[in-house]
């Protein structure tokens, strides 16, 4: 059976840097409902041991940054209270 006619829980092009974790990033992600972003910043910090060191970790700040971002101006999309929200936010 090709790698790509495998089940996508099975198929990892590129490495085992997922597949050898006992909960791969994506599991957790479709799980638990998490937006690109969220889900972004797990994977990266799940896996920068494995693969790209710094630079996932990297990676990860600048998704975080992102979502950061968007919960600021778009709290009720996160389930959030806006007041508590805007009272949270760096001055």
């Amino acid at each position: 059976m090709s790698e790509y006619t495998k089940p996508p829980e099975l198929q990892q092009v590129g490495g085992t840097h997922y597949t050898d974790m006992t909960i791969e990033p994506i599991q957790y992600i479709m799980a638990n409902d998490m937006c690109f972003n969220s889900g972004s910043v797990l994977k990266y910090i799940s896996r920068f041991r494995r693969k790209n060191g710094l630079e996932d970790l990297y990676k990860a700040r600048t998704f975080l940054e992102f979502l950061i971002n968007d919960v600021e101006r778009n709290p009720k999309k996160y389930g959030l209270d806006p007041e508590k929200t805007a009272s949270q936010m760096k001055k």
